[in-house]
């Protein structure tokens, strides 16, 4: 990822001779980001770090090298090197971006596309996404395949500066590489010493993760261990190449094995990370550094100059440009693949097009391809050409024709939960209350827009961001920090209740998103997530007091299981196995309760995994999870048609979607009555909602109110 290669760092103004072992630290530090970006290795982003420290070891050994030979550091020089060791192969990746933004993107990756794109060619991707608030650990979200730009930015700003002060140095020190050295050291410590001291588990690792200030520790770490090999070259004219003793070869064994055990279990929300733990790898990995570097053999030497390693060295540059934006475009929800073979595809992709970057782009301009007076205005075109894709690949347009809305009538049928039984009495029309958090809201807007239409009443009783329940849920978020719901959820009883009371339905639809990745806390101290024991229990207890509470109402309740979570990242967004251990746990629930009836969305969404992508040439879940507003009265007419049975009284035409304002459905005057009956509910933030066509009996609304008051 750095921009010089191991084998032509110098030192003492000569070249200290090929390093075999370098190539294969970074081929060990991109194979580590790659697997932690699939979902195989936790602590992989470790290799990042390693980055840092090879370029801090390399830039500073060339720079010292040149004050040797020279004096000075020659300033255009050096930046020309690496524009034109980095630029080529970074303008290609953001052009290609701002293509996928034109063609593939849905328009609402639009805006981060492009402000991503733009910052990435500043070298400013850090800064923007700390000011953006990109989560870096976030996995529920489609991910920009930008994101990982956040790190060569941070090694462009050191480009940018570090010479700078080589020059300042090499200037009013007789002794460069002794002052660069405790510069070097004494910026490392703050460095890392502000990571420990700013941490704070209630506000999250972001700003540390992202800062330059809190990261350059591993990078100037680097620089000092090439300042003290500088030194021992130059003053003793050390030259021996003996192997290290057997006490070194030891403790090369232990630092490595910590290592590992860091990259195999350290999470990056772990608050161990930025309480000493990452300032521990960094000193760890600019040890293995210096041995991989030394004229002494080591049989750590002999382990990294595995040609395979050698050989994803070579390629590491481009392989963490492209592996990236491979595994965010390549999904689940695109492919329809199972992990293995969608995992297999994304690497044998990555590697091909980190050859092809290898061999036709930056090989080639690397050694003079472009040359002249063609060399001086090649950066300047390049660079615009690629801003102006940027812009206009990411101009927003439509992902529909305006007016279109999908009926189930437009989907290939599916027998998957079908059934053929009724819950309602013939010629029952139907009153239907949607109940849940924000998947249940989605659905209640969809019962909303359906009922002014089919005949019948629909009541959005959702609650958005609530869990099911009764007290203060905390979970721990990818960052490390703790969050508690709104003490407003708590209430969803009472909520349920009143909204009952006010609508008396006869049919319930319970429609709950429940996270299957994100950590709850089961128990004081406590965490869990799906398929552990103590969260299916835990999770089991809420379902049956939900499910109960709306049974009490006096009506039917229509369960949906969860559909599996698509097109995110880290590892998939929601696991798969999450999902069933959740849905598992829901029909155990629902058989427990009398007047439950379970409806399989989860099978005939994605039959044998394989999810819907598009349903009526829409995509169906833009965010993975919540239906887009134009397919989502079609998911509720097969919910209603499998959960309720005969429900349709006199189905007309949809209006066209989005209407410019959402009409209030007529209703008629209560019998006996003079004055006009209540309007419905506009929806405002996640209040429940009301479309209504009949009134009820207040024999149920007594019902419902004496089985809220037993709950």
């Amino acid at each position: 990822m750095n921009g010089a290669r191991p084998s032509a760092a110098p030192l003492n103004g000569a070249s200290f001779g090929h390093r075999p072992a370098l190539d294969g630290l970074r081929g060990v530090a991109v194979v580590g980001v790659v697997a932690h970006h699939l979902g195989y290795l936790p602590g992989g982003y470790l290799g990042v770090d390693l980055f840092f420290v090879l370029s801090g070891f390399l830039i500073t050994s060339l720079l010292l090298a040149e004050i040797g030979r020279s004096g000075s550091v020659s300033l255009r020089a050096f930046w020309a090197r690496r524009a034109r060791r980095l630029l080529p192969a970074m303008l290609v990746l953001v052009a290609a971006v701002g293509l996928y933004g034109a063609t593939v993107a849905a328009s609402s990756e639009l805006a981060k596309l492009r402000r991503d794109g733009l910052a990435a060619l500043l070298y400013a991707s850090n800064w923007v996404q700390l000011a953006s608030g990109e989560n870096y650990w976030d996995k529920f979200t489609r991910a920009s395949p930008l994101r990982h730009f956040w790190s060569l930015a941070i090694e462009e700003q050191f480009y940018v500066v570090w010479p700078l002060v080589a020059l300042a140095v090499a200037s009013v020190s007789r002794r460069p590489a002794r002052l660069l050295g405790v510069l070097c050291t004494l910026g490392a410590a703050l460095s890392m010493g502000a990571a420990i001291h700013w941490f704070d588990a209630s506000e999250g690792s972001l700003r540390l993760y992202y800062g330059t200030d809190t990261r350059i520790g591993a990078i100037l770490l680097g620089g000092a261990v090439a300042c003290v090999m500088h030194q021992s070259a130059t003053s003793r004219g050390d030259r021996s190449s003996a192997p290290f003793g057997q006490p070194v070869q030891i403790a090369i064994g232990v630092v490595v094995a910590g290592l590992g055990l860091a990259w195999w279990r350290l999470e990056g929300t772990d608050p161990l990370l930025w309480r000493g733990g990452i300032a521990a790898c960094g000193v760890a990995t600019v040890s293995l550094v210096a041995v991989a570097a030394s004229r002494r053999s080591s049989w750590l030497q002999t382990v990294l100059a595995w040609r395979p390693l050698r050989w994803f060295g070579t390629i590491s540059y481009g392989l963490y440009l492209w592996h990236w934006p491979v595994i965010v475009v390549l999904d689940q929800q695109r492919t329809g693949w199972s992990r293995p073979v969608l995992d297999a595809v994304r690497v044998a992709l990555s590697l091909a097009l980190a050859l092809v970057s290898l061999v036709v782009v930056e090989q080639p301009i690397r050694r003079g391809a472009i040359r002249g007076t063609a060399a001086l205005f090649a950066p300047q075109v390049a660079v615009g050409m690629v801003t102006a894709i940027v812009v206009l690949g990411t101009i927003p347009h439509a992902d529909r024709p305006a007016g279109t809305t999908v009926r189930l009538a437009d989907i290939e049928p599916s027998s998957a939960g079908a059934t053929t039984t009724s819950l309602l009495p013939a010629g029952t029309p139907l009153r239907l209350m949607v109940v849940g958090d924000s998947v249940g809201h989605n659905l209640g807007e969809a019962a909303l827009r359906l009922a002014s239409t089919e005949g019948f009443a629909a009541k959005n009783a959702a609650l958005v961001a609530c869990p099911l329940s009764t007290h203060r849920e905390r979970t721990l978020n990818m960052d490390g920090t703790t969050a508690d719901s709104r003490t407003d959820c708590t209430k969803y009883p009472t909520v349920w209740a009143e909204a009952a009371e006010r609508f008396h339905p006869n049919v319930v639809l319970f429609a709950f998103g429940r996270s299957v990745a994100v950590n709850v806390e089961v128990a004081p101290g406590t965490f869990a997530k799906a398929c552990d024991r103590r969260y299916d229990r835990y999770l089991r207890a809420q379902l049956d007091v939900g499910l109960h509470t709306a049974a009490a109402l006096g009506v039917e309740v229509v369960v949906m299981t969860a559909p599996y979570y698509r097109g995110v990242i880290g590892p998939e967004g929601y696991p798969d196995d999450g999902t069933d251990c959740l849905n598992d746990v829901l029909r155990q629930a629902v058989k427990a309760e009398p007047k439950a009836h379970l409806v399989d969305l989860a099978a005939w969404l994605c039959p044998k995994r394989k999810c819907r992508r598009q349903i009526g040439g829409i995509e169906a879940r833009p965010d993975g999870q919540h239906f887009d507003e134009a397919v989502a009265p079609a998911v509720l007419e097969w919910i209603l048609d499998t959960g309720v049975g005969s429900w349709r009284t006199a189905p007309r035409a949809l209006p066209a979607w989005p209407p410019a304002a959402r009409p209030q459905p007529r209703q008629p005057r209560r019998p006996g009555s003079s004055a006009p009956p209540p309007r419905a509910n506009a929806l405002v933030g996640s209040a429940p909602t009301t479309a209504t066509v009949r009134w009820p009996s207040g024999r149920a609304a007594r019902r419902a109110q004496r089985g809220c008051a037993r709950v």
